[in-house]
């Protein structure tokens, strides 16, 4: 049996803005998790790190 992989790509002239702030932060914690920027800064930025238990 065959399937066929076939991506759609979907083109949007702007993005809503939840999305956009949801990709910048996600390049922040990269960023973090790379040891690029601090947790300070994060914080600054209304990113907010939880500990573990």
């Amino acid at each position: 049996m065959k399937k066929n992989h076939s991506t759609i790509k979907i083109q949007v002239r702007e993005l809503p803005p939840i999305v956009k702030k949801m990709l910048e932060n996600k390049k922040l914690m990269q960023a973090y998790s790379r040891g690029e920027i601090t947790k300070e800064e994060l914080n600054q930025r209304g990113i907010h790190l939880v500990n573990p238990l």
